[in-house]
């Protein structure tokens, strides 16, 4: 059995065993943006990727927790030959991270779409409550989150962090513009929000 484990920058994990009858196969979950672009063309031009997708984005849009799963079989031959490259470079200390980063996403792909998970993710008690509270003697709350937008949006009404009397923002940004988002962009949108609490 070999882990490929998950990390909030992958937005994913996966296992890859032998089966009995000898098989090596690869299972995927995760959120479905990094899912859906690592299937196969055939997988993505079906009738239940389809049904799935749009099942994933209505209850995401309702506040609920969701989560795609794949697979794919591997030729034991490349399986092998993939781990010990891997293996071979990542004794290099420094960049061991980065190595094991493109090993993984290397062997990430051309899946074929088992299905989805949702699960309600209930607020403990009194959370809108204490945080009602909290606003209202005036302290700002920042909230980080790797949820899709409107998963986040959908909780932070339930909790009371923010409300549909407030003016929202939405920022968004394309897969290749995530590194300059966050070298440059973040730092200026930062000081945007901080200028414009003045007028608050």
């Amino acid at each position: 059995r070999f882990v490929l484990n998950f990390s909030s920058e992958r937005k994913r994990m996966s296992i890859i065993f032998k089966e009995p009858k000898g098989t090596i196969k690869m299972y995927t979950k995760g959120a479905d943006c990094e899912i859906i672009k690592r299937l196969s063309e055939k997988s993505k031009n079906t009738e239940i990727f389809n049904k799935i997708n749009h099942d994933v984005e209505c209850f995401s849009n309702l506040g609920f927790r969701t989560l795609m799963v794949a697979y794919r079989e591997l030729e034991e031959k490349d399986f092998y030959n993939w781990r010990e490259k891997m293996h071979v470079e990542e004794l290099n200390l420094q960049k061991k991270h980065k190595i094991i980063e493109k090993y993984y996403d290397a062997i990430e792909k051309n899946f074929e779409l088992l299905g989805a998970t949702i699960v309600e993710d209930k607020l403990q008690d009194k959370v809108p409550e204490t945080i009602k509270e909290i606003k209202s003697a005036g302290i700002k709350f920042w909230v980080l989150t790797g949820d899709k937008m409107s998963t986040a949006e959908n909780i932070g009404f339930s909790c009371n962090l923010i409300s549909k009397q407030q003016q929202i923002f939405k920022l968004n940004c394309l897969d290749n513009d995530i590194e300059r988002i966050k070298y440059d962009s973040c730092r200026e949108i930062i000081n945007f929000f901080g200028e414009f609490q003045k007028y608050l």
